[in-house]
């Protein structure tokens, strides 16, 4: 990563953790103690998840999911970790699967759309959650590869591909 770039993100990092600051002082002034609470309590949960993702020793993609929100208009991630290991030696390949899956779902979102995703990192495996109005997505041979599964559960498209093991 660049200079310019590495600033530019603690810009944003900074950026973000000023603006749930300001929100909680906002409710605190206007007298909300529960809401202000309620927040923090979001804040710290947030922080806790990435110390999580900072442990699992994969620079590349952690750095990847930290600038996500910045880096796309219409795409929002959310992350949790139920993972206790390293995954140093496949942090190049979490980072191709993610961005081949990213780009995939480009090709079905409207750009004047928000979406939410939920990533859940798990011993085995990586699943996105997508949720929101998707063009008409066919699961097929066309977008499914050997190594990543599409579905659709709930009405929201899932992706997913498995952790190898070891590196």
């Amino acid at each position: 990563m660049e200079e310019l770039e590495v600033v530019r993100l603690l810009q944003n990092y900074r950026h973000d953790l000023l603006n749930h600051l300001q929100l909680i002082q906002g409710y605190l002034s206007m007298g909300k103690k529960d809401t202000a609470e309620s927040k923090m309590t979001e804040l710290f949960s947030h922080f806790e998840e990435e110390r999580k993702l900072i442990q699992l020793h994969a620079p590349k993609f952690t750095l990847w999911l930290i600038h996500f929100n910045h880096r796309y208009d219409n795409l929002r991630i959310a992350y949790n970790i139920h993972i206790d290991r390293s995954l140093s030696m496949v942090d190049d390949f979490i980072l191709t699967k993610c961005n081949k899956i990213i780009d995939l779902m480009e090709n079905y979102t409207n750009p004047l759309e928000l979406y939410e995703i939920q990533l859940d990192i798990k011993e085995n495996e990586l699943c996105f959650y997508f949720d929101g109005e998707f063009k008409e997505i066919i699961i097929n041979k066309e977008i499914m590869s050997k190594d990543i599964d599409v579905s659709v559960h709930e009405e929201k498209i899932v992706c997913r591909f498995e952790l190898p093991r070891n590196g």
